[in-house]
């Protein structure tokens, strides 16, 4: 009995939660982010249903900019008997031409995804996304 209950939780997480990859609409501005490091990353906010990332051959995806959109990353893992899952999220407002870089990070089970402006004339490459705040709801966020 159990054995079928993991099946239909396996089917459920593989096409009940499914989103449509995202498009984004001709003229619109745009920013790129690097989600090499997010395992399945995804974007929302109150116009875009949550939509998943997917990269070009350089690692980069397409997002709409000028409009805080919320981030994240579904993960989910089992060894040992143990199922765990996560699925963190932050919010930025993108800027129009600016290429970021999303990280994804676990560290004492706990997840984490936060955006950073690629910077390259910096030392490390990155800077600080300041306009960065927690991830809210996706129907409310403007």
């Amino acid at each position: 009995m159990s054995r079928h209950i993991y099946i239909g939780i396996g089917v459920f997480f593989l096409f009940g939660c499914s989103m449509q990859p995202y498009k984004l609409p001709p003229n619109t501005p745009s920013a790129r982010i690097n989600v090499l490091k997010a395992p399945s990353a995804w974007i929302c906010n109150s116009s875009i249903p949550p939509s998943s990332l997917v990269a070009d051959r350089d690692g980069y995806a397409k997002i709409p900019a000028g409009k805080r959109l919320i981030v994240g990353a579904n993960y989910f893992a089992s060894g040992y008997n143990v199922n765990y899952s996560c699925n963190p999220r932050s919010s930025f407002v993108p800027e129009a031409g600016q290429s970021y870089y999303l990280d994804f990070e676990i560290e004492a089970e706990r997840c984490t995804v936060l955006s950073y402006k690629e910077a390259p004339h910096h030392p490390v490459g990155l800077e600080l996304e300041w306009s960065l705040a927690p991830g809210g709801n996706c129907l409310t966020e403007r």
